[in-house]
């Protein structure tokens, strides 16, 4: 005998505690009582995310629905997933997708179309910030085995969601080279950095050799803006020339980057990793980053008095172009 057709409707009868509780919980969420349910037992349903609140395994299951076959798992870390959240903090999510997928804008403005108005996804907090990354192609701990984002996953993250064992594996051997002391994790102006067991050891990974290359393009642009005398502009984009020199500088010598301007006190607290030629001249990069780091709001904003074409003139600017061409034949002169 075959079943009948699904009508899409059925009653279910609940405990009045469980009714008042999914009724607040779909309050909380924006949405209908029906379509809050909804989405938890759809999440359910398809297996995503055993074990987790309502909220998490219903924005899981809506993640899947929408990225589709490109998605290898979703994992929830930073403040919420460590337990140390307050009310202004962000959810981040990590969207893990196949091993070479595109990552590109187009993935956010997907996200902000289709994901960020739903209910589901409003439920898990006030602001959620995803962060599309590929799954890493090497085993962590390697050049091409994932940076701080992934590793910070690794340390805190709660997988919600994921297509095959493979992602809680990977997370797993991330933990125990942690706990084996192979990856580190270190502090530089309230931000995580990690560094790899590898002293002595100087990697060209595909990160850095990118860095690089995009440094050279913003020399030139630099030098363009130079002839248009736009001093100010001379000033800030020189600073991120010298911002990208010094952290291909660290991921060749094992050292995965904090998400700040100035990394002259990693370096500094990495020195015994760094090739004879950049300890050499580690004084002046130091001084040179600190600097421009200072100088990169007044380029944008200028003083209380001064607007940031007043701010700076020519000479500013042909030191500050100076001091980055020295950076970068710095950093690109490891490769010889």
């Amino acid at each position: 005998m075959s079943p009948k057709p699904a009508s899409g409707r059925f009653l279910l009868r609940v405990s009045p505690a469980l009714h008042r509780a999914l009724r607040r919980r779909a309050q909380e969420a924006g949405a209908s009582l029906n379509r809050f349910c909804g989405d938890v037992l759809e999440a359910s349903v398809e297996g995503g995310a055993g074990g987790q609140s309502p909220a998490a395994a219903a924005a899981a299951a809506a993640v899947v629905k929408e990225v589709g076959d490109e998605l290898e798992g979703v994992i929830l870390f930073g403040s919420r997933a460590e337990g140390c959240d307050g009310p202004g903090s962000d959810t981040d999510l990590l969207l893990v997708l196949r091993s070479g997928a595109a990552v590109g804008r187009r993935r956010y403005a997907a996200w902000d179309a289709a994901l960020a108005g739903r209910s589901c996804i409003k439920a898990l907090g006030p602001r959620v910030s995803p962060h599309f990354a590929c799954f890493p192609a090497g085993r962590p701990g390697t050049e091409n085995g994932g940076g701080v984002l992934w590793l910070e996953a690794a340390l805190h993250g709660i997988v919600l969601w994921q297509r095959s064992p493979a992602l809680s594996r990977w997370l797993a051997e991330a933990r125990e080279l942690m706990a084996e002391g192979v990856l580190r994790r270190r502090r530089a102006h309230g931000q995580p950095y990690w560094t790899r067991a590898t002293e002595g050891a100087h990697e060209e990974p595909y990160l850095a050799a990118g860095y690089l290359r995009r440094a050279r393009s913003r020399l030139k642009a630099v030098g363009v803006l130079m002839d248009e005398e736009s001093w100010a502009d001379v000033v800030r984009e020189s600073q991120e020339v010298v911002e990208i020199c010094l952290k291909a500088v660290l991921r060749r010598a094992g050292v995965d980057p904090p998400r700040i301007h100035d990394v002259s006190g990693v370096l500094v607290e990495n020195r015994t990793r760094l090739p004879a030629r950049v300890r050499r001249r580690l004084d002046d990069l130091v001084r040179i980053s600190r600097a421009l780091r200072r100088d990169r709001e007044l380029a944008f904003y200028g003083s209380e008095d001064l607007t940031p074409s007043q701010f700076y003139d020519a000479s500013d600017a042909r030191d500050a172009f100076e001091s980055a061409r020295f950076v970068y034949e710095t950093a690109d002169g490891e490769q010889a």
